[in-house]
């Protein structure tokens, strides 16, 4: 069986999507609120109900976050010339 390279670690993090950057927010934001005793399955099935639930205005500071985020990960391309894997 051949084994896949795996990404050099100082190569650039690939860019997160709107949702992601939602979620992951959503996240820190429910377990600052101590509701802990719901289980990770269950919180993210509520986050992405939320996100369903949002309208295009209010995805639109994800959107430009998201788009943020992958200038930045380009620009990193871009300066990177290390191995963008290992054996």
């Amino acid at each position: 069986k051949k084994r896949a390279n795996r990404k050099a670690p100082q190569a650039p993090r690939r860019f997160k999507s709107p949702y992601i950057l939602f979620h992951t927010h959503q996240m820190h934001v429910y377990q600052k609120e101590q509701k802990t005793d719901q289980s990770v399955t269950c919180l993210s099935k509520r986050i992405a109900q939320d996100w369903k639930e949002l309208s295009d205005h209010e995805r639109q500071p994800w959107n430009q976050a998201a788009e943020q985020d992958k200038r930045r990960y380009h620009a990193e391309c871009q300066a990177y010339d290390g191995p963008w894997h290992l054996p």
